[in-house]
């Protein structure tokens, strides 16, 4: 019975002595036991692990590094500003919502301590029911002897989402809040101005921002959004918009008398500052229903009246999409009737030895008459130019008849037509041919389609390169004979071929020995053949 007395007060004494080297903080959020037992507090977000992972240039370390929910000790002696101690942390996210390591804060007695993060970015996604590992490397930037004490802290905090629904305009850019900390909407930073993005969207005005849910606007770019609400974690903000009243000016539009409908294509005016889509009806002023609409273009009755003061009619525009509608006062003058010019293709071409002409196709109230200069006399076959690299001007009209006004024509606007024959792109080819070896001839024959002057430039080279050689005195024809001096080289030509009337001056070309053409690429030393015969000699008679 007395043993077993001892026995349970030996054990209570254990206890008391357990208990009693609990260091214990009611603002920390760990509970330190000596003999590194540690009760940690519960928390969405902790750092769950820390070890040693390098230590360099004599670092030392002093005790075993601990740490809390948000913060790691560690105490270890930096000699020099070489020396540097890294340490592998674990944070695991154990909630339902992503977080990330907002800031990081070192608390030492070292005033010259810096440190450096890899493998994590600050204010990085640690998503929820995740965790990261990365590495905290101390150094200092002076010296220090004693021991050097850290406690570096994290600032963990939520992430909460804000996205936004443009509803069919530009795209803005998502946006992050972080627990605690106000957001602004919309600001961004861009060229490196901070600036207040809003969407735009053809037609409409941005108004500003709904909640789900919402048909008022509840938040306008700009706005300060505080709300740390772990069901906002991914918010989605809907743009709001208002149409935007159109444009759609008074036109006046001339015509000419015709015996047969007339459509003017597109005449209408496309409205703006709306969607883009629209519908245009006559709304007034078309009484003898002289004018009628497709789509865009205005269709003129056949022999409807001349009318040079213009008849007045209104055409509504309606955009399509948000209804927004304008009207517009369109003036249409009926005009005596000219001539028609033909249609008009100027010729452009490269030399080929022939002569040619601009096409005319078409034309009617009158006849077709032609010339080359301002001034001069006037005739009625279409003149040819060339065959020589040249411009020239052709000058076109229709000379009215009883009916008709004279008209002067152009290909469009008031540009005349014009026969221009360039220069045909000359080629230029060089190839050499002959036995790569001293004391023979290699050949250079410049292929081309211009009849300009051809020249030649032989190169040695010690690569097999047909630039960076040397050139050879004298050696500027088409033939060359290969000098002993030069065995073991390269040997290439530069062709070259000169100006020309009607062509253009091609590049210079070159070639080099190659095997396959020249036997060797570098030149080879000639071969000696001895031939020797027996002789029978008789001494002695």
């Amino acid at each position: 019975m007395g043993k077993m007395y001892k026995k349970i007060l030996l054990t209570i004494l254990v206890l008391l002595v357990l208990i009693s080297t609990i260091g214990y903080s009611a603002l920390a959020t760990s509970l330190s036991i000596t003999s590194e037992i540690t009760f940690r507090v519960l928390a969405d977000i902790r750092v769950t692990d820390i070890k040693l992972h390098e230590v360099k240039n004599n670092g030392k370390i002093e005790y075993e590094s601990k740490y809390g929910v948000d913060s790691i000790t560690s105490g270890f002696t930096l000699p020099n500003t070489s020396s540097e101690i890294t340490y592998k942390v674990t944070v695991e996210n154990f909630g339902n919502i992503d977080q990330t390591i907002y800031a990081i804060s070192n608390s030492s007695n070292n005033p010259n301590l810096t440190y450096t993060i890899t493998g994590y970015e600050i204010r990085d996604e640690i998503g929820f029911k995740t965790s990261i590992d990365f590495y905290i490397t101390y150094k200092t930037t002076g010296n220090y002897s004693g021991v050097t004490n850290v406690v570096t802290s994290f600032d963990f905090r939520k992430i909460y989402r804000i996205n936004y629904d443009t509803d069919g305009g530009t795209s803005v850019t998502n946006q992050i809040k972080y627990e605690g900390v106000d957001l602004k909407l919309n600001e961004i930073t861009k060229d490196g101005q901070t600036v207040i993005e809003q969407p735009t969207k053809t037609g409409y005005t941005f108004l500003g921002w709904k909640k789900p849910g919402s048909s008022t606007v509840n938040y306008n770019s700009g706005d300060i959004f505080t709300v740390d609400d772990d069901s906002n974690q991914f918010l989605t903000l809907t743009a709001a918009y208002e149409a935007n009243d159109l444009i759609f000016n008074n036109k006046t539009i001339t015509k000419d008398f015709s015996t047969s409908s007339q459509t003017i294509s597109n005449g209408i005016n496309v409205a703006t500052n709306g969607t883009g889509t629209y519908t245009y009806s006559i709304t007034g002023g078309n009484t003898n229903n002289y004018f009628s609409l497709n789509g865009r273009n205005i269709i003129i009755a056949a022999n409807t009246p001349a009318n040079e003061t213009g008849y007045q009619i209104k055409i509504k525009a309606k955009d399509s999409n948000s209804k927004a509608e304008k009207e517009a006062t369109y003036t249409i003058k009926i005009n005596k009737v000219n001539a028609t010019c033909p249609s008009i293709t100027s010729y452009s071409g490269q030399y080929d030895g022939s002569k040619h002409k601009i096409t005319v196709s078409g034309g009617s109230g009158g006849t077709i008459q032609y010339r080359t200069s301002k001034t001069g006399t006037w005739g009625t076959t279409n003149p040819e130019a060339g065959p020589n690299v040249s411009t020239t001007t052709v000058y076109v009209q229709v000379a009215g008849d009883a009916n008709h006004n004279t008209v002067q024509c152009y290909t469009s606007g008031t540009t005349n037509a014009t026969v221009t024959i360039s220069k045909k792109t000359a080629t230029n080819t060089v190839k050499i041919t002959g036995t790569a070896t001293y004391g023979e001839t290699l050949t250079a024959t410049i292929t081309t389609n211009s009849n300009g002057t051809k020249g030649y430039q032989w190169y040695y080279n010690s690569s097999n390169s047909t630039s960076g050689g040397t050139a050879i005195d004298g050696a500027t024809g088409n033939t060359y004979v290969v000098e002993p001096g030069l065995v073991g080289k390269y040997i290439y030509v530069i062709g070259s071929v000169g100006s020309s009337t009607n062509y253009t001056t091609p590049n210079n070309s070159s070639d080099i020995t190659d095997s396959a053409t020249n036997g060797t690429a570098t030149i080879a030393k000639k071969a000696i053949t001895i031939t020797a015969s027996a002789q029978t000699v008789n001494y002695g008679t």
